[in-house]
């Protein structure tokens, strides 16, 4: 069952707005879930959960009962087009991965002219690079079908913009934003005999979590004490058996802890745990990670890569520390600076706090996309 429009005015315009939602811990997933929930001036939202994957090891990948799933999605979207008229399409594509492209094609071509406007949120990086290793008919029905949108949006300065080759009359930078989900009492770290690094995400190689298996490793060699926490979905049986592997070659099963994908309370307390957050990522699809705001939010210092938008999220020095993708050596150096100084983890963890509630917070996400509801 579809939820009703989010309350507004009466007299403003409704927006359907479609996007994956499921696995909850996806941080696309997570950002389009709030948009779809959030009350708005300027708009009243319907609400369209796509839902092709149950968990996060299904995204991405074709499974033939979602072409059922995508037929539904098109009959209710009609549906919902009949019983509530909206003037408005606020449709969030997918990232490289063909079958996310084949989907957007079937589905803007079969749904979009039922809508006068149409706003384009790309949340993953790879649309462009995705839609060139198409075939020649597929790339020109796909940028035929996503061509000329009213609105453009991005997640990061740094990020990719489809913008000018889908001829969008306008572009605009929207931050993600999260609940502030630690107001009633931010963690107060203890100085810890082990410090706790934790890592949040998928496990893969385009996460960093090898090099950052390989930087705790040098960690260890050089006397210093840790747990490292990985908490996420692995890509596959096959990467987590290798990781398992990889862990125990290198003598670190005592210090490494695999915790699986983490939601809610229990994401709440790895993050309330920690002491120092971190995500080397150079994921292709990578543009600007929940899982640092969600840091930040917790009062966590973070160390991470120069990649994408994260360093719109990560001031070096500051907040954190930044270093080069794939490099495990200067990874283990910075997470050793901090492992050294508990005051500047602190001071860290503060000001990356204070970042947070000024500039990624859900209110702020919230108020960014009721002006673009404005001027639709």
């Amino acid at each position: 069952m579809e939820s009703t429009p989010a309350q507004a005015d009466g007299s403003a315009p409704r927006i359907l707005v479609v996007g994956q939602t499921p696995p909850p811990v996806h941080g696309q997933s997570v950002m389009i879930a709030s948009l779809m929930a959030g009350g708005y001036e300027h708009a009243r939202v319907v609400p369209l959960r796509m839902a092709y994957s149950a968990t996060t090891s299904e995204v991405g990948l074709f499974r033939w009962h979602k072409l059922l799933h995508l037929a539904g999605l098109v009959v209710r979207t009609y549906a919902l087009a009949l019983r509530y008229r909206p003037v408005g399409l606020y449709y969030h594509p997918g990232g490289s991965a063909r079958i996310g492209l084949l989907r957007d094609l079937i589905y803007l071509w079969a749904v979009r002219w039922l809508f006068s406007r149409t706003v384009l949120h790309f949340h993953a990086a790879g649309f462009e690079e995705g839609l060139s290793r198409l075939p020649r008919p597929l790339r020109s029905l796909l940028r035929l079908a996503c061509a000329r949108p009213d609105y453009v949006i991005r997640v990061a300065e740094a990020s990719p913009d489809p913008g000018p080759l889908l001829q969008a009359r306008r572009t605009r930078v929207v931050t993600n934003g999260i609940p502030d989900s630690f107001s009633a009492a931010p963690p107060k770290r203890k100085n810890s005999a082990e410090p706790r690094i934790l890592f949040l995400g998928r496990l893969c190689e385009g996460k960093g979590v090898d090099r950052l298996v390989e930087a705790t490793a040098r960690l260890q060699k050089a006397g210093r004490h840790y747990r490292l926490v990985l908490a996420g979905p692995a890509e596959s049986a096959g990467y987590e058996n290798a990781l398992r592997e990889k862990i125990a070659g290198l003598g670190l099963e005592p210090h490494v802890e695999l915790a699986g994908e983490l939601g809610g309370e229990d994401k709440l307390k790895h993050l309330r745990e920690a002491d120092i957050f971190c995500l080397p990522s150079h994921y292709a699809e990578e543009l600007l990670p929940v899982s640092i705001i969600e840091a930040m939010a917790a009062g966590l210092p973070v160390v991470a890569t120069r990649w994408r938008g994260i360093p719109e999220l990560v001031a070096d020095n500051e907040t954190g520390l930044l270093v080069e993708p794939h490099d495990a050596e200067a990874l283990a150096t910075a997470l050793a600076a901090l492992l050294d100084d508990s005051a500047r983890c602190e001071q860290y963890g503060q000001a990356g706090r204070e970042r947070f509630l000024a500039k990624f917070t859900e209110k702020a996400y919230h108020q960014a996309i009721d002006l673009i509801f404005a001027e639709l």
